[in-house]
């Protein structure tokens, strides 16, 4: 068959049952989503192609102008056990050149030894009759040894990804149309060092490991593995005619891979490195200056175009303008900006080897590769080429990646196409990203916290600075209102809800004032109120039947004060002062539809009042008391004291003791029938046992929000922010950058978390 075409064609398509192939273009969902298959457009423009006499194997060859679909030449194998009925002649039969006829159109054919030629221009099969052997060898030797039963492209001089480099002379992929999308497998024949995949002669083939590098939400990129960084040097300069003799950087003999990669604002460079320590004394001559984000050095490179001047036409021309390293890889980053976001991924793990589609299309793939694209944001337009097409901007939801990989072989490479939709696991991943960094500018005190917009019931954050301004942004980092308060913060602040009509407040206490502010930051009548003695615990709010009749407890060293929602003095409290100090804040707890209010004592004594503020459990012993809240089980009190033993208080004042057996610092916390604790690095969930790396950890905190329980804590040295669930399992993407406590709030669809990034920051992370 290749004898009859023409040396002007450039894309060729052999199909071996056509009726079977025009039902899978039409049924696949990825085709569907690609408004431009040549060869479907092909078949539906000449519609006698699916009506030849013919059972085997035929080849649709196309010329240069690729615009034209009338403009083909088919070749099929004659049937003589066919009955030739489906083309009606119009002139008598004879040998030669036939004109016939199909749905009044007319087609002109031609019956050579074997074969049957058919096409709309006559030129074609005149050229076709007289034409000698056909001498491209490399076409030759792709349709000779191809055996595949289905769709094979054959596409010449490929141009790389609609540039001007010219990949390879020939083409030859075996296409597989399944009801997942599309796959294929197939030789790229280089004939000679006008083809750029001729730069990877006497490489060897390379594992693509930088997917754990490389964030989900990259909207595409590629990759070039490498085993001689001089001879890959030298060959992309005999490609590219250049005779001049500049010395190969340093710096790539210490690399085994480079790649590029664009994410939504910018471009990172990924080089994996042999010694990235040596790696970076290679570069030093062309850096300069220090910032540091995250505890990653960022550099200023002061030659920005040096990767892609030395390794042009194989990479794109992205700007390097900051460099840093993570790991085994030196990576450089065309903004401060675009570095910043690709170290909030990597430290979530936001990578592409964590996500599931590209897990199940890798299985798939080879392991290794000379050169390896992928598209994350076109992916119906960029499998255009696969089908012998120019890439569009074709998007396609459901299919989140394409690659396609070449494998340098012995003048030749192979070839690996995938495009396969995502199962559902896509739309129910989990996870966590960064959602926002806000910058309140100043040194933030105590920890951030969330606050409820009752307008829109989304979350936002709350902070106050160094110099007592308090500051309200939405999640989006925006600032909504800053006001200036006369000292610091005293513990939290609470959310309440004053006038009862779902409209929410921030209460809290300063070292002279009780404060109630609206979400506009206004202040709420009859509030502030001012205190003549000094506010020395943070404030305590009681509801106790949850009907937003809200109790406001002051402590003033050993006074207490309780006000109403109005602000005035609740009369029917009796307990207005303690024998000593009181340690920590106010208590409520409810036990079997009880209420106790708790009060720890700097002399030992633990007060457990009732509503009124008389006795309601005697406890007789003296304790050893921290201040830290006063924890229950179902029935009774819970607390650690400072020499390390766990107390259990019944309702009736028994005390039980329990030594607890470390040397060290001894966080407890119980919520709903779970028991966490953490004592050094040794963290227990119920009966399960965690033992985080070595650091120093603030005590866990832990959340009960949409049926299920959350535990973070925060390795304070390293910065790493932990998330686990009830059952003792670390969420995935955790542990996350943080550098203090952090804090918890739950929606119906998403948990969000918060904490410090440094003194002046706070970040908050999102977990699907």
């Amino acid at each position: 068959m290749l004898d009859f075409i023409d040396p002007s064609c450039t894309l060729i398509y052999t199909i071996d049952d056509v009726s079977q192939v025009e039902k899978d273009l039409q049924d696949n969902v990825l085709i569907g989503a690609m408004s431009t298959i040549k060869l479907q457009q092909v078949l539906k423009t000449n519609p006698f192609i699916g009506k030849l006499p013919s059972s085997s194997e035929i080849v649709i060859a196309m010329p240069v102008a690729q615009d034209s679909t009338n403009n083909v030449l088919v070749i099929a194998k004659f049937q003589k056990t066919r009955p030739q009925d489906s083309l009606t002649k119009k002139s008598p039969p004879k040998k030669g050149i036939v004109l016939s006829s199909y749905s009044e159109e007319s087609i002109y054919q031609m019956q050579v030894g074997d074969y049957i030629l058919y096409s709309r221009s006559k030129k074609w099969l005149e050229k076709a009759k007289i034409q000698e052997e056909n001498q491209d060898e490399a076409l030759a030797k792709l349709m000779e040894s191809n055996t595949f039963k289905g769709i094979s492209v054959y596409s010449k001089n490929n141009a790389f990804l609609g540039s001007e480099a010219i990949l390879s002379a020939w083409n030859g992929l075996d296409l597989t149309l399944v009801s997942k999308g599309i796959q294929g497998s197939g030789i790229a024949m280089i004939q000679d060092s006008l083809q750029l995949l001729s730069v990877f002669k006497g490489q060897q083939s390379h594992g693509f490991s930088m997917a754990s590098m490389i964030p989900n939400t990259a909207l595409r990129g590629r990759t070039i593995g490498y085993s001689d960084a001089e001879l890959l040097y030298q060959n992309i300069n005999i490609y590219k005619k250049d005779s001049t003799q500049v010395l190969l950087p340093d710096v790539f003999e210490t690399l085994k891979s480079i790649g590029q990669v664009v994410l939504n604002n910018g471009e990172i460079t990924l080089m994996e490195s042999l010694d990235s320590q040596l790696s970076l004394e290679s570069l030093a001559k062309y850096i300069s200056g220090r910032e540091t984000y995250r505890d990653v050095a960022l550099y200023t490179f002061n030659v920005p175009n040096l990767v892609h001047h030395t390794f042009s036409p194989l990479l794109q021309e992205y700007q390097i303008n900051v460099l840093f390293s993570i790991d085994n890889y030196i990576i450089g980053a065309s903004t401060m900006e675009v570095a910043q976001q690709y170290i909030n991924a990597i430290e979530t793990r936001n990578t592409l080897s964590e996500a599931s589609y590209f897990k199940n299309v890798s299985e798939q793939l080879p392991t290794t590769s000379s050169l390896l694209v992928f598209e994350q944001q076109h992916t119906a337009g960029f499998s255009n080429q696969a089908m012998g097409d120019l890439p569009t901007k074709q998007i396609a939801n459901d299919f989140p990646i394409a690659i396609f990989q070449y494998k340098y072989d012995t003048s030749f490479a192979h070839i690996n196409f995938i495009n396969h939709k995502a199962g559902k696991e896509v739309k129910k991943a989990k996870g966590v990203t960064q959602l926002v960094t806000i910058d309140v500018g100043k040194t933030i005190l105590g920890d951030p916290q969330f606050f409820t917009n009752h307008k829109t019931n989304e979350k936002e954050i709350v902070v106050q600075d160094i110099e007592n301004k308090l500051h309200l942004f939405a999640l989006s980092g925006t600032k909504i209102w800053t006001k200036a308060l006369d000292s610091p913060i005293l513990g939290s602040i609470s959310e309440i809800d004053l006038l009862g009509n779902g409209k929410k407040q921030l209460a809290f206490t300063t070292k002279n004032k009780l404060y109630v502010l609206d979400r506009n930051g206004k202040q709420v009548a009859p509030f502030p109120i001012t205190f003549r003695d000094q506010i020395t615990q943070p404030l305590a709010v009681f509801d106790y039947d949850n009907t937003k009749k809200y109790r406001f407890v002051i402590i003033q060293d050993n006074e207490i004060v309780m006000l109403d929602k109005k602000g005035k003095t609740v009369k029917g409290f009796t307990f207005k002062k303690a024998k000593s100090s009181i340690i920590g804040m106010a208590q409520h707890i409810r036990l079997q539809n009880k209420d106790y209010l708790l009060f720890q004592q700097e002399n030992g004594t633990l007060s457990i009042l009732s509503r009124t503020g008389k006795e309601r459990v005697k406890v007789s012993e003296k304790l050893n008391l921290t201040g830290a809240p006063i924890l229950k089980t179902r029935t009774s009190f819970v607390l650690v004291t400072k020499d390390s033993e766990q107390k259990t208080i019944s309702q009736s004042g028994k005390i039980t003791s329990k030594k607890i057996n470390t040397p060290n610092d001894y966080s407890l916390n119980i919520v709903r029938d779970n028991t966490i604790s953490l004592s050094d690095n040794h963290l227990r969930v119920n009966s399960k046992h965690i033992e985080l790396p070595f650091g120093i950890y603030t005590s866990p905190r832990v959340y009960y929000a949409n049926k299920k329980g959350y535990i973070t804590t925060t390795e304070t040295q390293e910065k790493k922010t932990y998330l686990y669930n009830f059952d003792g399992a670390l969420l995935k993407g955790f542990p996350v950058y943080g550098a203090s406590s952090a804090r918890i709030i739950a929606t119906k669809k998403n948990v969000f978390v918060l904490t410090k990034e440094d003194d002046t920051k706070c970040i908050v992370y999102q977990i699907k």
